[in-house]
């Protein structure tokens, strides 16, 4: 019998199915014939790489369910930013209370936020690479939690602003690490996908949460008590006010007729006194921000116990950072993979309307919500609590939308979607302002759900249709579009506030069937530029070939 060498044998039990060996080998990876060890035979070299393999599979199961779980935890945070910044809207009403401002003045918290949304962005740029990832994301849900506790006691009103701001920029310094730290969990493909998808709609679900946190804890609608006083007989004036050191005559009446010692009794008229009531909020606030803390503890713990166990494990710390390097290289070299140099002028003029596009769809996206509670009260009559209950709708639409999102990007292209949301989106806000207009509570209703349903998929599709048909979306252009789409919402409270406080609440409705029709509009224009302009002129931008994976797998081995 012809003696075989330790490869050819190996390799044998590798591809014999009917080995015990070769299907551990197989089921473990072990592919590569020139990790055999010299001096030991093929059966003993089979058993120890089995065992490494085992041992190797375990380790990727624990890694994999750390991975898992960081997750989680993260999403559990996530819920509770978007329990956070979402209270402002059903608590408006009882932060002008407190601060004892009107709508215009109120409206500078919604600009306050929209402006911490930007510092927030900025700073993280600034202090990513100065501190440790981890610690920034963990400090800034702490603080967070912090900002977020002492909203409601704050009846200075420009103290007030400052405290919205940071908790946007504490809030952001939390989203944008959360981001970068999947990014680095999961690499590229369809985990960070379904990871980011996860961190998106947790945020909405704690949105869905916000008002039902706040509607029992808002103060009772303010209500006009009116008496006749020809029947209304009310103490001594000059008693009710002995605690002013003035004179106490100055404060009578002339309509004020004396009846008795100590009584009075008005001259036969009418009187009006607005009745406010007190403002329980901070019991919301105080309870999202425990919860915030107490979402902040398990990612702490876990932060710190992975890097205690990557102190233990420095060969696959370096392994694990190895990998890392060489997916940002190869996602470096993949930006303009399949994709034409545009001209300078056009590559500007395009990132410019991408930018405006962004700018007014997130004006009314932050907007609507925001503004929701306080419009139906002021503008329809509803009670505080009704309010609350149709953000929350509108939030719970939202939720479910984007959830369905998850699957249907793996059946629709990004086009088709955002082409399905701006059909739903015009006429629901148009609807929106003819339920306004007809007093037709039903149809707020329907509107608000619908309006949730239509722009929970365009920010994530929207930079995915982007990518495809535009421009290549590289960290760069991420950053501008970033900053430009906060113009938006900094801007439109501002604008609106006025409006609504000097021509009624009802410019509220016109004005975002208004941005909703012209970002529509924008759409259009940037998706027929793409169809006719760029692809006629550059092609189209990416290669319907499939692409080799980012790191292939070495070829088996055939027998000879």
């Amino acid at each position: 019998m012809a003696q075989v060498t330790k490869e050819e044998a190996w390799r044998s039990l590798l591809h014999d199915e009917e080995s015990t060996e070769g299907q551990a080998l197989q089921n473990y990876g072990v592919k590569d014939t020139t990790e055999i060890s010299k001096g030991s035979s093929s059966k003993e070299y089979c058993i120890k790489a089995t065992e490494e393999g085992i041992t190797r599979s375990l380790k990727a199961q624990v890694e994999r369910r750390r991975k898992v779980w960081r997750s989680l935890w993260i999403c559990l945070c996530c819920a509770c930013k978007g329990l956070t910044a979402a209270m402002i809207g059903p608590a408006f009403l009882d932060l002008q209370l407190i601060t004892n401002t009107n709508v215009q003045q109120a409206s500078a918290l919604f600009t306050a936020f929209s402006a911490g949304n930007m510092a927030g962005s900025l700073l993280v740029g600034l202090l990513y690479g100065l501190f440790n990832p981890s610690l920034l994301m963990i400090g800034g849900m702490l603080m967070m939690a912090v900002t977020s506790a002492v909203t409601p006691f704050c009846s200075l009103f420009a103290f007030m602003v400052v405290v919205c701001f940071l908790t946007a920029v504490f809030g952001t310094s939390f989203g944008a690490t959360s981001t970068a730290n999947a990014v680095k969990t999961w690499g590229a493909g369809m985990a960070l996908e379904t990871a980011l998808q996860a961190m998106n709609c947790a945020y909405a679900v704690g949105a869905v949460a916000a008002p039902l946190i706040v509607e029992p804890f808002l103060a009772p609608k303010i209500q006009t008590v009116t008496f006749n006083a020809s029947n209304f007989s009310v103490l001594d004036p000059r008693i009710q006010l002995a605690g002013f050191s003035a004179s106490s005559d100055s404060f009578l009446d002339p309509s004020m007729v004396k009846a008795g010692t100590n009584r009075y009794f008005y001259s036969n008229e009418t009187s009006s006194e607005p009745s406010v009531p007190d403002t329980r909020i901070h019991f919301a606030f105080s309870i999202t921000a425990a919860l915030s803390f107490l979402a902040s503890i398990p990612l702490l713990v876990d932060i710190i116990t992975t890097r205690l166990a990557a102190r233990n494990d420095v060969e696959g710390s370096a392994r694990d950072q190895t990998l890392a390097e060489k997916e940002h290289r190869a996602s470096r070299n993949d930006d303009h993979n399949g994709r034409p140099n545009l001209p300078r002028a056009a590559y500007l003029g395009t990132l410019l309307w991408v930018c405006v596009f962004n700018a007014v769809f997130l004006g009314v996206e932050m907007t609507f919500p925001y503004y929701l509670p306080t419009f139906v009260v002021l503008q329809l009559g509803w009670s505080k609590s009704r309010g609350a209950l149709v953000t929350s709708a509108f939030w719970l639409a939202f939720a479910g939308s984007r959830f369905a999102c998850v699957f249907l990007v793996r059946i629709f292209r990004p086009a088709q979607i955002l082409v399905s949301c701006f059909s739903l989106m015009v006429p629901s806000f148009v609807a929106f302002l003819l339920a306004s207009l007809w007093q037709l509570d039903w149809l707020v209703w329907l509107s608000s759900v619908t309006a949730g349903v239509a722009t929970s998929a365009v920010i994530p599709s929207g930079y995915s249709w982007v990518n495809d048909e535009l421009m290549p979306v590289t960290g760069r252009v991420t950053s501008v579009v970033i900053l430009a789409a906060n113009v938006g919402p900094l801007l439109n409270p501002m604008v609106l506030g006025r409006m609504m406080e000097n021509s009624g609440p009802i410019c509220l409705a016109y004005a975002l069937a208004g941005e909703a029709t012209l970002c529509a509009l924008i759409f259009l224009l940037l998706l027929l530029f793409s169809r006719t302009y760029l692809r006629t002129n550059y092609g189209r931008f990416h290669n319907d070939d499939v692409t080799q994976p980012l790191l292939s797998v070495p070829e088996t081995v055939q027998k000879g």
